[in-house]
């Protein structure tokens, strides 16, 4: 049982309960988070069950959208909090909260859109898209600095990357199912940002145990990779077995992290080429 979970996390509870109470519930070896909310948000969490959260580390990078409803100290006018909100759009330098779990040292990340859905004197709902690891608490915070003092009454999360909140189970109706492994999503569905890589079977077995892949053993991809990539490396069956980074040369390619150790090939299936797949030429 591998797959990911997009649930929506419930107010005033914490991300590692969450974790926790899906872990109970699934009799599941391993849960993982590709990112936490605070107890008070509510919202989209991506939640990594068994050999799955083997993908944390690319799952996390992915873009997030927010709802986030600022407070503020003393009355503002909508066009002062349009031309501030301007002014945060594009990078920004970040020091992460002193509650955070990280070093508190100055990082960059990138806003790419700031836009007021409801307004009012004192208070307003601002539409937040923006890169992985941005803390909006702090962000408002720093808007607010501009108008005489902000702070983030309510946070949701709608979106990670190309999976939205509307899609998730909540976590009342998880509870609730008696056959709560439906809302697992394979792990080949939720990497569609990487470009994939279809070994031969020949090479499938060598991958398994992290050996690097020489050109010929490549069957193809969908695009060429550029050098360096981190890629999704797949059996001729279309099953995700490892991930891996694109080297390009008579090593084709090495393989960071196997998704699947004790995947069993299929040799008896023919190895056909879908019709996303390029040949190498040779």
């Amino acid at each position: 049982m591998d797959g990911i979970l997009p649930i929506d996390k419930p107010r005033d509870m914490s991300s590692r309960k969450l974790c926790s109470e899906v872990k109970r519930l699934l009799a599941a070896k391993k849960v993982g988070s590709t990112g936490t909310l605070d107890p008070h948000a509510s919202g989209l969490m991506l939640l990594c069950v068994n050999n799955a959260t083997k993908l944390v580390s690319v799952l996390q990078k992915l873009d997030k959208e927010y709802l986030a409803l600022a407070k503020f100290h003393s009355d503002v006018k909508r066009t002062q909090l349009t031309r501030v909100l301007e002014r945060f759009k594009g990078e920004i330098v970040q020091i992460p909260p002193k509650r955070s779990s990280v070093a508190r040292r100055p990082r960059k990340r990138r806003v790419y859109e700031l836009k007021v859905l409801e307004f009012g004197k004192r208070e307003a709902k601002i539409y937040v898209k923006c890169e992985a690891g941005t803390y909006v608490r702090k962000l408002i915070h720093d808007i607010g600095t501009k108008l005489g003092g902000a702070h983030l009454q309510e946070l949701r999360r709608i979106a990670i990357g190309y999976f939205r909140v509307e899609d998730a189970v909540s976590f009342e109706e998880f509870v609730r199912s008696k056959d709560s492994e439906k809302f697992l999503l394979p792990m080949e569905r939720c990497i569609k940002h990487l470009k994939r890589v279809t070994l031969k079977w020949g090479s499938v077995k060598g991958a398994l145990k992290g050996a690097p892949i020489f050109r010929p053993g490549i069957l193809g991809y969908e695009s060429r990779p550029d050098k360096g990539e981190v890629v999704a490396v797949f059996s001729p069956s279309d099953d995700l077995i490892a991930l891996g980074k694109w080297i390009g040369g008579n090593i084709a390619l090495r393989i960071d992290r196997v998704i699947r150790p004790n995947y069993k090939p299929n040799k008896r299936r023919q190895e056909k080429q879908s019709s996303w797949q390029k040949l190498i030429s040779r």
